[in-house]
């Protein structure tokens, strides 16, 4: 069944699910993953996204969510327009934000506390372009992302990259060797690779 939107598009692994009484009784769906969306307006039936522990509630705007089950952080930024964000902490306690244009709430499943701030939004909408691109972000982050975006395994010795953090752009069509390339220049990095296995580790 086909959902209807202004636009949307989703990270590689992510799930979409929604019942069969969307558009008619209402516009809910569930994320887990990664999504852009840019919404088309109806006030009688808000478009509402359940992420994790953000329900996040929309009237024609363009906004990312994320959150995954083996991640600690949920996040929704918001592009343009405005919406309205529940937090649902696991203790029970609700907290409620309206976002506006240029904003992002990160949500800590760990410490179930929320974050407002300001976001870039050429690098946070930078994967619906088909690129990458990190900004000072952690090593294990961006390998978790990688891992994704090109559908393999990628192991490293942990104790080697604590503390290290990278800035840099994949662009669209270039390849996974080339974004190796890219981390080697920065911080000295070998990598083999045996049955579309990658195994890291830094050079000396």
């Amino acid at each position: 069944r086909e959902i209807i939107f202004s636009y949307y598009r989703h990270y590689v692994d992510t799930r979409i699910t929604y019942s069969t009484s969307y558009g008619k009784k209402n516009r809910e769906l569930t994320v887990s993953g990664e999504a852009f969306f840019n919404v088309k307006k109806d006030a009688a039936k808000p478009f509402v996204v359940h992420v994790q522990n953000m329900d996040v509630k929309a009237l024609g705007t363009a906004f990312n969510v994320k959150g995954y089950d083996d991640e600690a952080m949920v996040q929704t930024s918001l592009f343009e327009g405005k919406v309205d964000v529940e937090i649902n902490s696991s203790e029970g306690h609700f907290q409620r934000q309206v976002l506006t244009s240029g904003q992002s709430l990160v949500f800590s499943k760990e410490t179930d506390t929320a974050n407002l701030k300001r976001f870039d939004q050429e690098t946070i909408g930078a994967w619906k372009d088909r690129q990458l691109i990190f900004e000072n972000t952690p090593f294990d982050e961006v390998i978790r992302n990688t891992e994704r975006w090109f559908n393999v395994a990628i192991t490293y010795p942990a104790n080697q990259f604590e503390g290290d953090y990278l800035t840099l752009r994949l662009k669209k069509g270039e390849s996974l060797e080339r974004l190796f390339e890219i981390i080697d220049e920065t911080i000295g990095i070998r990598y083999t690779t045996v049955n579309h296995q990658f195994t890291i580790t830094k050079k000396e």
